[in-house]
């Protein structure tokens, strides 16, 4: 059931965060597909992937596009961290423009957030913060372009303590199954009121 809500919240959060965009299943070896033509966008932000590792398990990440000067890059989010993000139960390049690139590690953390296994409810986690942080000052967001630094210090910290609450009061003992995008937006709402009440 935890599972259910995880996916319907991955899938509904799209509607409702404007730097996210999608989410996919891939195989534990693949380019995801990122070439671009008139009819089909890969607009800059945030992508939810599910990779199927060997045996039944699976393991969620982010794909964050960010282009500067009409060149486009690619950063790999892996709530396990760096030295763990696509090296060893999986490997992803991406494809653009024609061309096969590794994507940079950079915005996953150094050490891992994540020994329970909550992969995917970290990638909501992390995109929800993420959607949620200025680009400019005319930009009026939750998050100013600062507060990254601290939101990766204080998780490299009390991540499992905060993830766990997470789990276990917004997800587990949640009545809902997040089908409807008033739940989602609910479920946003008390992410991003977490976040800066832990970053304050």
């Amino acid at each position: 059931m935890c599972q259910v809500k995880i996916r319907n919240l991955e899938k509904n959060i799209v509607s409702l965060l404007d730097r996210v965009h999608g989410s996919t299943d891939t195989p534990h070896r693949a380019d995801l597909d990122f070439n671009e033509t008139k009819r089909k966008r890969k607009p800059d932000g945030f992508y939810f992937f599910t990779v199927q590792e060997t045996g039944n398990e699976s393991h969620g990440i982010i794909i964050e596009k960010k282009t500067v000067r009409n060149k486009a890059s690619f950063f790999l989010f892996d709530p396990n961290g760096k030295h763990w993000a696509n090296h060893t139960a999986y490997h992803v390049m991406i494809s653009h423009d024609g061309k096969s690139l590794e994507p940079s590690v950079s915005i996953s953390p150094d050490n891992s957030w994540n020994p329970m296994g909550y992969c995917g409810l970290w990638c909501i986690v992390v995109a929800v913060f993420l959607s949620n942080v200025s680009s400019s000052r005319d930009d009026k967001r939750a998050f100013p372009n600062t507060a990254i630094d601290k939101f990766y210090s204080y998780m490299d910290t009390h991540g499992t303590e905060f993830i766990e609450d997470i789990y276990q009061n917004m997800v587990l003992r949640y009545r809902g199954e997040y089908n409807s995008i008033s739940e989602c937006r609910i479920f946003i709402d008390a992410v991003v009121g977490k976040i800066l009440l832990a970053l304050s």
